[in-house]
């Protein structure tokens, strides 16, 4: 059989029928012999491409679950506010791609004229947790550059934001023994690419489970604080970058 594409169909999880599913790497073999590329650059391994198989990805937003709303209704929200809300948007980095991110750029500004600043790469795509996920923090790198060219060349005035880690020493999933806001940022100094950087992004579940506990564990950013200047400092990052906690609760 000589063939260009292979094609994997799942037609069932694991978690039943609204479950989601996802492969995380293919090998292709003819017999004995690798005919895949399997290597951590992301340029220039076999070409996967992703369709849409997540039940997060389900039209019904606007009642699913109750008391969404759609992106017109959210802007409306935000600017309702006495001074105006700031909105920080994701884009789908999981099941999306940079021309989707860079459209709804243009939407937002140009269209509807929304003047909308901060915009987040992905949400924790260092986790199973999220659609499309894991990514390896250096794999999410080279998408990073992606979505920042594709969006910044339709606003350039809009700051995007990243790793948007999923908690701040979470691990790269690199197996280097670094966290992943350390190897994003090395492998963004390795690309010469640190100044696509806008805000440095991370989530926090501090995991207390009392509201005493709770109110105490502030107290721990600081310590957070001097590891990410050490690691800002190693990438050739500025230490002026604007640093967002853009999640924060308990467990």
């Amino acid at each position: 059989v000589t063939t260009r594409f292979v094609r994997v169909l799942m037609t069932a999880s694991s978690a039943g029928a609204g479950g989601a599913y996802a492969i995380a790497e293919i090998y292709a073999f003819n017999g004995a012999t690798q005919v895949s590329t399997n290597i951590t650059n992301y340029q220039t391994q076999s070409l996967a491409v992703v369709s849409s198989v997540d039940p997060a990805c389900t039209l019904n937003y606007t009642t699913n679950p109750p008391g969404s709303f759609d992106f017109g209704s959210y802007m409306t929200y935000v600017n309702a506010f006495t001074p105006k809300a700031i909105p920080l948007i994701t884009v789908n980095v999981g099941t999306g791609t940079p021309s989707e991110a860079a459209s709804w750029v243009y939407y937002a500004n140009t269209v509807k004229g929304y003047g909308i600043k901060y915009w987040q790469v992905g949400n924790e795509m260092d986790g199973i947790w999220e659609t499309g996920g894991p990514f390896r923090a250096d794999d999410y790198a080279y998408r990073f550059i992606e979505y920042y060219n594709a969006m910044t060349a339709v606003d350039p005035t809009i700051i995007i934001t990243g790793p948007v880690v999923g908690g701040p020493y979470n691990n790269s999933n690199a197996y280097d023994g670094l966290t992943y806001i350390q190897t994003f940022l090395n492998t963004m100094k390795t690309l010469g690419k640190t100044v696509d950087i806008g805000a440095l992004d991370y989530h926090w579940y501090a995991g207390s489970t009392t509201a005493a506990a709770a109110l105490g564990t502030p107290s721990q950013i600081s310590s957070f604080a001097v590891s990410l200047a050490g690691w800002l400092s190693t990438a050739g990052v500025s230490p002026t970058i604007p640093v967002l906690m853009s999640e924060y609760n308990v467990n």
